[in-house]
């Protein structure tokens, strides 16, 4: 049975996806598209080498991965949201999308996905679940399959702009922690990464080229105070654990 604050978080997704659907589809598909070609850069190595290995993406919402997993070549690419207006987008999108409860999904797979992506997700539980449900991914996952968590860092200067976008977020915690949590439930290969620019176009270049100097000398503001400088440089962050 759903708790009285749960079923406010869904009052509040059914909302923001009531406002989602009055964007024309073909917004979504540019949107998607350009992401996507992020993506591909940034998970350039993790993705799975097989096409066919069973990629799940929890909670999916209204299916920007699912759009860059299937449109990279991916056959068996799966989708669950709680939310039946983004389950709606998504497939009117032609996305596999489908309506479920993602602590349900996964815990009823058994060492057969080849990627999970569980992106802006995890910080919306509470945090008595978050333990059974990374053990959770980590039991679903085969040998060589990689957990991809995306959420709000706080050693970041700049988390408070994603720690505080949505108010159903129930918790956030560091870069440190979060590594640890991944080892508890038996993750042995861990990996933090922040969402710098990735050079996939000119204009992203010149951005990239720009962080690297706004980095280094914010890096040399926090020596010259005597304080360690962020290991997170974006608002999120992402925790990428493999199943050895």
């Amino acid at each position: 049975m759903k708790s009285e604050l749960q079923k406010d978080d869904l009052a509040h997704y059914s909302l923001q996806s009531s406002v989602l659907a009055q964007t024309p589809l073909a917004a979504f598909e540019r949107l998607f598209s350009h992401k996507a070609r992020w993506y591909a850069r940034f998970l350039k190595g993790l993705m799975p080498q097989d096409r066919d290995a069973l990629v799940l993406d929890i909670p999916c919402g209204h299916g920007v991965f699912l759009w860059f997993a299937t449109h990279a070549g991916y056959t068996n690419v799966r989708g669950y949201d709680v939310d039946p207006g983004r389950v709606e987008i998504a497939r009117n999108l032609g996305l596999p999308a489908e309506l479920g409860d993602v602590r349900d999904v996964v815990a009823s797979l058994d060492g057969t996905v080849g990627l999970i992506a569980c992106l802006n997700f995890i910080e919306h539980i509470e945090k008595t679940e978050v333990c059974d449900f990374l053990s959770a991914c980590h039991r679903a996952l085969r040998p060589g399959g990689v957990l991809l968590v995306k959420a709000p860092f706080v050693d970041s200067i700049l988390s408070s702009h994603d720690l505080a976008n949505d108010f159903t977020h129930k918790w956030a915690v560091n870069s440190t922690v979060y590594r640890n949590l991944f080892l508890q439930v038996g993750f042995k290969d861990v990996m933090i990464k922040d969402e710098r620019p990735v050079p996939y176009h000119t204009i992203n270049r010149i951005r990239l080229v720009a962080f690297h100097v706004a980095k280094a000398l914010t890096t040399l503001y926090f020596r010259l105070l005597g304080l360690a400088p962020p290991r997170v440089w974006s608002p999120s962050g992402w925790v990428i654990g493999k199943k050895t």
